[in-house]
């Protein structure tokens, strides 16, 4: 006799509603962890992966976006030694804000 099909533990919120209400996963399990069987989108161990992977991924943007706040400010601060140049400043002060735009390169 075959056994019957076994459906996902977990407890999925319904969408669309003003409270928040849970059910049963409608998809069949594929694997069983601790003895309960899960579907593959709510296996623990490939939630666990897609966290890991997302957290990468919003980890690699954010240095991106600082990289590029630090490249900005390296630029005004090369704009406003140029214009303190212009109005009698200190060249010195121009080649210094290149010099830190050259190592942000």
């Amino acid at each position: 006799m075959t056994e019957p099909i076994q459906k996902c533990c977990a407890q999925v919120r319904k969408k669309g509603l003003r409270w928040p209400t849970f059910s049963p996963c409608r998809h069949n399990a594929t694997v069983t962890h601790d003895g309960k069987p899960y579907c593959t989108q709510h296996d623990p161990e490939h939630v666990k992966a897609r966290e890991k992977a997302r957290s990468q991924r919003w980890f690699a943007e954010a240095e991106q976006r600082l990289q590029g706040v630090a490249r900005l400010d390296a630029l005004r601060r090369i704009a406003d030694a140029a214009i303190a140049w212009r109005n009698g400043g200190p060249l010195e002060a121009v080649r210094d804000a290149v010099d830190a735009w050259e190592k942000l390169k």
